[in-house]
């Protein structure tokens, strides 16, 4: 092959020498363009090497002189005929003729061609070479091929997919049994699914993908360059099938700067199809930044951490881990803290790590969502005081009053301890920053206590006035004639007191009716006076009963009352629906006059006691006395009726609920012979003895509630039964 390429070459530039062909030859090789495969020059570094594949047939390089065997340009032409066709092809390069073929009980031979496709033999019109053709476009033909190379400063060189022109080659076909033989060519790409980044960090990140062939992937190319600047890829060539891509991107192999990064995947088969997917990543491997860290609120049980943190793509964590300084970072423990966006805040406990005393160190450490991380170190010393101690050990407050005391801390200077305060009870004490406000009545414990755990105790007693207690409103008692002394209900805060525990009760005017009084003297927790009025009145009027009535009056009578010295009479008005205080009288009876005839009325008595002006009427009426007044007199005419009978008639009397006629034979004993309502006047007798004489008379009733009163009869009528 080198000898064909110089005698091609030797015409034209015979004052060169041959280091100058080859180079000449190489620069021919590139000249023409590339159409599915690329032509390109490439050094032969090793021996065996494989430059090039076609169809799962390797084309392999050695160093030195190859113009026969394995090899050689023939040695690659026979053997790509006979995996592929299964036909041996010999006599290559022999004679100055096409090569031969040969198939085992088949006609085999190779035909020439002018347009020759993929599979075909090419060979020089020196028949100095031979190649198997990849493609051909138009006039153009690419070759695959074996021990086409030249040697320049002492590195052999060669061209793959070189570039060849039909019209200066021959081609020849396989023909079996007649029948033309093709390749069966793949010509699908590589399919590139899923392709994406993980684990993306300020390291670098991970490259996947899918990727798959209708028949087997050669090889997968990853390159990536930072962006704008291609010239300085980093690129890796998986040679073995990748099905499931993963690669490793690292930044600091690209100078490690902020910003997108550029990855091309191109994978490609055994045919020289290919794919290509680019993917923008963008990364960020600047760490977030911590300002204005500091400590704050050192007490003994522990302290704040505070510091704000800022990053670009936005900070994922912030954490506080946290060890005793002598013990060393490997005790650190993590303190709980948050983080706002900007504020990143922690409290450190010291007993979570054991100690009680000395020097903490916390390493801030903040993350961003690349995972690139920041640290800042703080250093907080904790010294709890040893001894606490009360300016005083009792106190004693009136209700709402106010002491302020004091709390002295021992241990020296420099104490990281503070006092807070605490009540028992904090209804009866309340106690702020050493001042105590007393609440409510009774005793509370209020304690000085240090962070470390020292505390030190003063009792409050907190009294109150029995003049602010609450007492309920007494009933109006009854007069007995002797000392009345009802029990007071005091409560004080909503607490009810106890009789003689926390007060004492005296009375003054309590036997007579009028207006008494008891005070409350306090006792024990309670101080002070309080006095409260109650009233006795006369007890109630009993018997109270209506002895007689008239057209116009009614006169009542009931049982006089011990201690009273008059009374109040009271009648229904049924307009008002009202009780109306009528009368006031000296003595136990009462005329009540100007009333109306045949009409119902209800009356009611209270007892009444006039002290220093005043009048102290007994709690409750007496029971109610009804009664009717009389209808007026009736009047009547009587005459005889027919068949032993008398016909009476009379005037309507105002009021009344009816009449009865009474009947006498000698004008003394009157018998009540009729009763009728008061819609009649008249009535008819009957029953008599004829030619009998008779005396009649008539009366009207008037009946309220069951109560019935009769008015005066009228003037007796003779009548002589016919």
């Amino acid at each position: 092959m080198e000898k064909a390429v110089i005698k091609k070459l030797r015409g034209l530039f015979s004052v060169m020498g041959a280091v100058f062909c080859a180079v000449m030859a190489m620069m021919i090789c590139q000249t023409a363009d590339a159409i599915y495969y690329n032509e390109k020059t490439a050094t032969v570094d090793y021996d065996y090497q494989v430059t090039d594949s076609f169809e799962g047939v390797d084309a392999k390089y050695v160093l030195g002189y190859s113009d026969t065997g394995y090899y050689c340009c023939a040695g690659y032409v026979s053997r790509f005929y006979e995996e592929k066709f299964g036909v041996i092809v010999y006599n290559i390069n022999i004679i100055e003729d096409k090569p031969s073929v040969y198939c085992f009980g088949k006609s085999a031979e190779l035909r020439e061609v002018k347009t020759p496709q993929p599979g075909d033999i090419m060979q020089d019109k020196d028949y100095s070479h031979v190649a198997i053709v990849k493609d051909c476009q138009g006039s153009t033909a690419t070759l695959i091929e074996q021990n086409y190379k030249w040697k320049w400063n002492e590195q052999v060189y060669t061209v793959i997919n070189r570039k060849v022109l039909t019209s200066n080659h021959y081609f020849y076909r396989l023909y079996i049994n007649g029948v033309e033989q093709s390749l069966d060519l793949d010509t699908t790409k590589p399919v590139i699914a899923n392709a994406g980044c993980e684990n993306i960090t300020g390291n670098g990140y991970t490259v996947t993908a899918d990727i798959s062939d209708n028949r087997a992937v050669a090889s997968v190319k990853v390159s990536t360059y930072y962006k704008g600047d291609s010239s300085k890829a980093v690129t890796r060539v998986y040679k073995s099938a990748v099905n499931s891509l993963s690669h490793t991107v690292k930044v600091s192999d690209l100078g490690g700067k902020d910003g997108y990064y550029v990855t091309t995947i191109t994978a490609e088969d055994e045919a020289g199809n290919n794919s290509e997917q680019v993917i923008r990543t963008y990364v960020d491997t600047t760490a977030p930044t911590i300002s204005e860290a500091k400590v704050e609120n050192i007490t003994a049980k522990g302290f704040d951490i505070s510091c704000n943190v800022s990053d670009k793509s936005g900070v994922s964590r912030v954490v506080f881990p946290t060890y005793p300084t002598k013990s060393g970072e490997s005790t650190k423990k993590y303190a709980e803290g948050g983080f706002d966006g900007k504020k990143a805040e922690a409290y450190v406990s010291v007993d979570e790590h054991g100690a009680k005393s000395g020097e903490f160190t916390v390493k801030i450490t903040a993350y961003d969502k690349y995972g690139n991380c920041s640290t800042k170190t703080v250093k907080a010393n904790v010294k709890p005081a040893t001894s606490v101690k009360v300016n005083k050990v009792s106190l004693t407050l009136n209700k709402g009053k106010s002491s302020v005391l004091t709390a002295t801390m021992g241990g020296g200077s420099g104490l990281t301890d503070f006092v807070s305060w605490k009540s028992s009870d904090s209804k009866i004490v309340s106690v702020s920053k050493g001042k105590v406000t007393a609440k409510g009545v009774g005793k509370a414990t209020v304690t000085a206590f240090t962070t470390g755990g020292k505390s030190a105790k003063c009792t409050v007693t907190v009294k109150g006035s029995i003049g602010d207690a609450s007492v309920a409103a007494i009933k109006t008692q009854v007069y007995t004639g002797k000392a009345i002394s009802p029990a007071p209900a005091v409560t004080y805060g909503g607490k009810k007191l106890t009789k003689n525990k926390d007060y004492t009760v005296s009375y003054s005017s309590n036997k007579a009716v009028g207006k008494a009084s008891l005070k409350i003297t306090g006792k024990g927790l309670y101080k002070g006076t309080k006095t409260v009025n109650f009233n006795i009145r006369p007890a109630v009027v009993k018997n109270v009963k209506v002895v007689s009535t008239g057209e116009k009056n009614v006169k009542l009578t009931w049982k006089k009352v011990t201690g009273a010295d008059s009374y109040a009479v009271y009648r229904y008005n049924g307009t008002s629906k009202k009780w109306k205080r009528i009368k006031t009288v000296k003595t136990a009876s009462c005329t009540d006059s100007g009333l109306a005839p045949a009409k119902g009325y209800s009356y009611k008595v209270k007892a009444i006691k006039k002290v220093s002006g005043k009048e102290y009427i007994s709690a409750d009426y007496s029971k109610i006395a009804k009664a009717v007044t009389k209808p007026k007199k009736a009047s009547c005419t009587a005459k005889a009726a027919d068949s032993g009978g008398i016909s009476v008639s009379w005037k309507a009397v105002g009021g009344a609920s009816g009449y009865e006629i009474y009947v006498s034979d000698n004008g003394n004993d009157f018998v009540k012979s009729a009763q009728v309502k008061s819609a009649r006047k008249s009535a008819v007798l009957s029953g008599f003895e004829s030619y009998s004489l008779k005396m009649v008379k008539v009366r009207a009733y008037k009946t309220v509630n069951g109560k019935t009163s009769y008015g005066a009869f009228s003037q007796a009528v003779m009548v002589i039964v016919k």
